[in-house]
């Protein structure tokens, strides 16, 4: 499945992936899941997914792209309620025995000219606080959006996990969302995301040799 692990301060936002996704059950790559960036008129958003790569006649990543584009007509902002509904729509009539998606963004907003960290996460499966593997899978998309409240804030700093969330611990995540509050570069908090993605690696493989 993987795992995305977001972090965002009012500096720094950043996303990383252990990208992968899935085909008809088996690994599915050919950059299927190479990290996008989206632009509107208020926002610039990194975006990633796990899950779904592909089924037959389908690919996720194309949809995706065509998905966030209709969700930001007609003014220009992303509409999360929109993704929802045009995923609802078109993820139902996949015929795969695991049709999981997780869509995770994570950037900036502009409002009223100042610039707020946010991220958000649209999923058939898991949202915060109820992050389960085991969760079934929904018939809906449901999604949350956050974003700082007030600028420069960083004690509203934070850090987010998806995916198999049940390889990380509790204390490095608030041990990164520590360290995006205390004014850490851009580096330094994706040095420590990206050891948390790979100590989450290194405990999969374990798991899948001691099984």
């Amino acid at each position: 499945m993987g795992l995305i692990v977001t972090a965002g301060s009012p500096d720094h936002v950043v996303l990383v992936a252990d990208r992968r996704v899935r085909a008809e059950g088996l690994p599915y790559d050919a950059g299927a899941n190479d990290p996008l960036i989206l632009r509107s008129r208020d926002a610039r958003l990194g975006v990633t997914y796990l899950g779904l790569g592909a089924a037959e006649g389908f690919d996720a990543r194309s949809w995706l792209l065509l998905a966030l584009h209709a969700a930001l007509q007609p003014v220009g902002r992303l509409s999360f309620e929109q993704l929802c509904l045009i995923a609802d729509q078109r993820w139902v009539h996949l015929g795969e025995a695991d049709r999981r998606l997780t869509v995770v963004m994570a950037g900036h907003v502009q409002e009223e000219g100042q610039s707020y960290p946010a991220f958000g996460i649209v999923s058939n499966w898991e949202l915060p606080p109820d992050m389960d593997y085991d969760r079934p899978i929904d018939d809906r998309f449901r999604s949350i959006w956050w974003k700082h409240t007030t600028a420069r804030n960083f004690e509203e700093s934070f850090a987010v996990p998806a995916g198999e969330v049940e390889l990380v611990a509790e204390e490095e995540m608030e041990g990164l969302r520590a360290l995006a509050a205390s004014g850490a570069t851009g580096d330094a908090l994706a040095q420590r995301a990206v050891a948390i993605v790979r100590g989450a690696q290194t405990r999969a493989e374990g798991d899948a040799l001691s099984g």
